[in-house]
């Protein structure tokens, strides 16, 4: 990620990729595929979380801003023209100060009742500490309704809490920058309080419930890795799910086959355990068309839409990828046809722009507004660019 002002340009194995005034990179380590994956004119993002469906969180920390990240992630063409759209496109409440650093709750460690809150640090102002939200979908975005008491407060005027992660123990770990300054730009660089030697590190447990057995992952046998997909954790997932993709494709892939055929259909979690075959297939760069078209007729939306995400990056190398897309962008879930409408950006048919243009037939959102938008300004940069 990188905030406003900046201009970058890095070579790659596909040429180079360039970025003006903010977004987000997205890096393949097996393909070395560097991309811009959201440009927008965020101010300073600093936080960024995936829930167990793949959605996408991400903070603006000056402004205190929340994000679904996917309605920013639309094809463009660079120089990309930016305008901000915090007041329309966030959904955080509008009295936080500047904060850097946000989680969503989900190991067993913590009670039950907590499971799911979204905790978004704040830093400086009149409230320092950790706050947390109850948090649902709505359309493409979501909504927060604040905690209280506050997750965790401090008064001490040098406390900047500006990152957080679970740990594999299921503690919750807290980077404090711990400095009289924070900000950069509105203070001299050698002004006196600038504290560069200090930092703590907290950790954050509940005494009540036994700490989590931290898994082994470094060497395991690959079943062993697969049934860790299965896990509560999203950290626990994350860390199996790389060791895995760091391996030879063809030692891999059997045992995904014979696992994924091992599923229990009558599991709850059935559909999310094929998602993540789905992602290990990606992961590897293995096309798994098969496996993808079951999950674009799932039965949660939240399957759906995340096959249609990996859709937008296998489209040109499925078949039939622009008839899939007409059927998804009227799908009856908005974050759906989201995903859709962003893929249609991705798609080198002539048809494309024609199919995101259908999502108006629904109700459309700002979330849908901002990302149809931003797919149909690249059809058109793209015709002026062919044109000259």
């Amino acid at each position: 990620m990188e905030g406003i002002f900046f201009h970058t340009q890095v070579e790659s194995p596909y040429g180079p990729r360039r970025l003006r005034n903010s977004g987000v990179f997205r890096y393949k380590p097996v393909s070395e595929r560097f991309d811009v994956f959201a440009s927008y004119a965020f101010w300073n993002p600093w936080g960024q979380v995936f829930d167990h469906w793949g959605q996408s969180i991400i903070l603006d920390a000056s402004s205190h801003d929340y994000f679904h990240m996917d309605i920013l992630s639309a094809n463009f063409v660079y120089p990309k023209k930016k305008r901000n759209k915090h007041d329309v496109l966030s959904f955080a409440p509008r009295d936080l100060g500047p904060g850097a650093g946000i989680d969503i709750v989900r190991n067993r460690h913590f009670p039950d009742q907590d499971q799911g809150k979204f905790l978004a640090n704040q830093l400086s102002g009149d409230f320092r500490g950790i706050r947390w939200f109850e948090i649902a979908e709505e359309g493409t975005t979501y909504t927060l309704s604040r905690q209280t008491p506050e997750f965790l407060v401090s008064d001490d005027p040098f406390f900047r809490p500006l990152a957080m992660a679970f740990g594999p123990d299921g503690a919750l770990y807290v980077a404090d920058f711990y400095s009289p300054l924070i900000e950069n730009t509105s203070q001299p660089k050698r002004k006196y309080g600038r504290d560069h030697l200090h930092g703590r590190i907290w950790r954050i447990s509940y005494p009540e419930r036994p700490l989590l057995t931290p898994p082994r992952i470094t060497g395991q046998p690959s079943p062993v890795l697969l049934d860790l997909l299965k896990a509560y954790e999203n950290t626990t997932r994350h860390l199996a799910r790389r060791e895995l993709q760091e391996r030879d494709p063809e030692e891999v892939i059997p045992h995904l086959k014979k696992w994924t055929a091992d599923l229990d259909s009558e599991n709850p979690e059935f559909e999310r355990h094929l998602l993540e075959a789905l992602w290990l297939y990606q992961g590897l760069e293995v096309i798994e068309s098969d496996l993808l078209h079951r999950l674009l007729k799932a039965e949660d939306h939240r399957a759906r839409a995340s096959a249609t995400r990996v859709l937008r990056f296998w489209q040109n190398r499925i078949d039939n990828s622009i008839d899939l897309l007409r059927e998804l962008v009227e799908d009856r879930h908005p974050r759906v046809r989201l995903q859709a409408v962003l893929a249609c950006g991705f798609n080198s048919s002539d048809q494309a722009a024609n199919v995101a243009i259908r999502a108006t037939k629904h109700p459309m959102d700002a979330g849908m507004r901002h990302a149809l938008d931003d797919t149909m300004d690249y059809f058109d940069r793209i015709k002026t660019v062919a044109t000259k």
